[in-house]
């Protein structure tokens, strides 16, 4: 008997990632804040890693820097997602435009280690794959034996 399994990228669940926003000053620097529906602060790391940033990490929220003065910090909120604040001279559009690449990514990263984690599983259970296939939106569709 063979099995489908579909990995759907979640860039596309990502869509969303940019909820809700606020603007704040802090230490008489102009900053706004986006909710974001990201919820691993380790995966996020190993994200802003990957692209290339410096980050500074500090009681569980990191921090990076965009252009030249201003900062991105991330931290988790009470709601168990993380909170996007940036601090400094950023417009609304381009603080978006960041987050929806670090959240594209994120996507990835998880879509790899789901990916990952099915084969091991599958391995364990004795099954095997007898079909991968990346699919046009880049979902993976994935037919196991079992």
């Amino acid at each position: 008997m063979s099995v489908f399994v579909v990995l759907i990228p979640l860039a596309f669940a990502m869509a969303e990632a940019i909820s809700d926003w606020r603007k704040e000053k802090i230490n008489g620097k102009l900053a706004f804040c986006l909710e974001t529906s990201l919820t691993d602060i380790a995966l996020v790391k190993k994200v802003l890693l990957s692209l290339d940033y410096e980050v500074a990490e500090s009681e569980k929220q990191l921090e990076i820097t965009i252009a030249d003065k201003t900062r991105l910090r991330l931290q988790p909120n009470a709601k168990g997602t993380i909170d996007a604040l940036f601090i400094g001279d950023i417009a609304l559009d381009q603080g978006k435009e960041i987050l929806q690449q670090i959240a594209s990514e994120y996507g990835n990263l998880v879509q790899q280690l789901i990916y990952q984690r099915l084969k091991e599983r599958s391995q364990n259970q004795g099954w095997t794959i007898e079909n991968e296939t990346v699919q046009e939106d880049n979902s993976l569709l994935l037919t196991l034996q079992v």
